[in-house]
């Protein structure tokens, strides 16, 4: 291996170590505020880094991240992260949800299920440092990042099941679970960079459902797709992080469709659950877009040591996904 490779494997496992380690932080030290504060801290050269403040969230009418967040006294925020390379190249956006600690709302959590919440933005950590590890490197590909950030506490001014929200988009969402915030914030998040960005495909990756631990335990992360190309290059990635392809067609995303409202946060009577939230948020990319969900759910920290990772926060996806980007764009087919 040559010095310079040598360094930059060395630059990759820091942004790794820097990861696990905001992971592993108790949810007191990363509210969203001590975030948007760390993510401001660190040194990009050629990344911009703009942050949307509660007061606005409101007034842009991203009504659903301001319902996730708003009962706790850490207010949410709205960060895009922005490399642009040459604005003649692709555009490759992603959206992660970064929820600092996950009591349920209403719906609370019982038993242990709340222990470990702290590491329910572990997505979200991993791709603030994937755009550390690309922002001095040669890329062929514009990436922008959307982090919608929130607390999801329990106090009078919760949102509750029954309430019909209204998203960004102006579609309406009835809420039948409040633990089913996540995918909340990702549809505003998914709105506005649609809205807002000429885009070609939109990725969310998330820490997101118990069916994707069922299925595909510690070993792999569930990935959704109508991005070939994109998928493609993940299956066929050679580091230590492993994907399966999971079913998707139309049943899933009529199932996603409501009575009284556009649609529901959550069903009970439709398994696939993996699916099915991919296919509630396709319904959120205004322009079609092509549209990949990545689960994480289990792959992102692990409760004992399993193969290479070690108890609690893994590394997943600051690898892969650099190497994938890096690649990104040399291929016309896309």
């Amino acid at each position: 291996m040559s010095k310079k490779n040598l360094l930059e494997r060395l630059s990759t496992l820091k942004n790794i170590t820097d990861a696990r380690d905001i992971v592993n932080k108790p949810s007191c030290d990363k509210t969203p505020e001590k975030y948007v504060s760390a993510i401001k801290n660190i040194k990009f050269k050629n990344t911009r880094v703009k942050v949307i403040d509660y007061e606005d969230i409101k007034r842009e009418g991203l009504w659903l991240l301001e319902a996730v967040g708003k009962a706790s006294n850490y207010k949410p925020k709205l960060v895009i992260l922005e490399r642009i390379v040459d604005k003649k190249l692709p555009y490759v956006w992603f959206v992660w949800k970064w929820i600092t600690f996950d009591t349920g709302w209403l719906n609370i959590k019982v038993e242990d299920y709340m222990y470990g919440m702290k590491d329910d933005m572990a997505g979200s950590a991993s791709l603030l440092f994937m755009m550390k590890e690309l922002d001095d490197k040669e890329l062929n590909c514009n990436i922008i990042t959307a982090l919608p950030i929130a607390e999801n506490s329990i106090s009078w001014d919760a949102y509750r099941p029954g309430d019909i929200l209204t998203s960004y988009s102006w579609k309406t969402v009835e809420i039948t679970n409040t633990d089913a915030e996540w995918r909340l914030v990702l549809a505003d998040g998914i709105s506005y960079i649609s809205k807002n960005y000429t885009l070609e495909s939109i990725t969310t990756i998330a820490t997101l459902t118990g069916a994707c631990m069922v299925a595909l335990g510690y070993n792999y992360a569930g990935i959704m797709w109508d991005n070939r190309h994109f998928i493609d290059h993940l299956l066929q990635n050679e580091t230590f992080e492993s994907y399966w392809e999971l079913p998707l067609n139309d049943f899933y995303i009529e199932k996603t469709k409501w009575k009284i409202s556009d649609f529901i946060n959550y069903t009970s009577w439709v398994m696939a659950g993996s699916s099915m939230w991919w296919a509630f948020l396709k319904n959120f990319c205004l322009k079609n877009e092509k549209f990949t969900h990545i689960d994480i759910a289990w792959v992102s920290f692990v409760k004992e040591k399993y193969g290479l990772y070690n108890v609690w926060a893994t590394w997943f996806w600051v690898d892969s996904l650099s190497t994938l980007l890096l690649e990104y764009g040399k291929n016309s087919e896309r």
